[in-house]
């Protein structure tokens, strides 16, 4: 049980951090089909022009 209300407390934490509030987390809850649908198309394009930037493709590939 420890463990399940650390990792809450971190997630409120990171919530707090940068400014999230309730209203903000459910409107992202409401777009998560959204989010898991293009997140792989969006992650391809990202680490493809990473990997075409020097400056930038050393700090993600060895």
């Amino acid at each position: 049980m420890e463990r399940d209300d650390h990792s809450v407390m971190s997630i409120r934490h990171r919530h707090d951090f940068i400014g999230m509030n309730e209203d903000d987390f459910n409107a992202i809850k409401g777009l998560r089909n959204t989010l898991v649908n293009a997140l792989p198309d969006a992650l391809d394009a990202l680490y493809e022009k990473i990997r075409k930037t020097p400056e930038l493709k050393r700090f993600f590939f060895v």
